[in-house]
């Protein structure tokens, strides 16, 4: 029995691997035409001049963390700036008046807690 089975087994193998010996006969198709050129020496321009407008991909609006008046503008339009560049700067007078007057307050408040303490 045991022979039998390793006969067909090596029988099938035999065959399958007999099969796959036979060339495919596929038709040949005839070569694309290319075109051939001969390369020249030439001059080249390395740059060329134009005249055009360009137009920005991005547009970024700029708007001051506070209100008042701006004294100077550190940039010019169209300038690359980075994060953290001074750009305006904005009078100080309105905001020194407020804190002067903030400080005096404290002040005040102060000599009110000493005198209270005294009394």
């Amino acid at each position: 029995m045991k022979h039998f089975f390793f006969a067909s087994v090596s029988l099938l193998l035999i065959f399958l691997a007999g099969s796959g010996c036979k060339k495919a006969s596929v038709a040949q198709e005839p070569p694309l035409p290319v075109n051939v050129v001969t390369a020249i020496e030439k001059e080249v321009n390395e740059w060329d001049e134009f005249t055009g407008r360009l137009e920005a991909v991005e547009f970024v609006e700029i708007r001051p963390r506070v209100s008042g008046y701006i004294t100077e503008i550190r940039f010019n339009a169209g300038a690359i700036v980075k994060k953290g560049d001074l750009l305006y700067v904005i009078d100080p007078r309105p905001y020194q008046a407020d804190f002067d007057r903030a400080a005096a307050e404290v002040e005040r408040m102060d000599a009110q807690l000493k005198l209270a303490q005294i009394e």
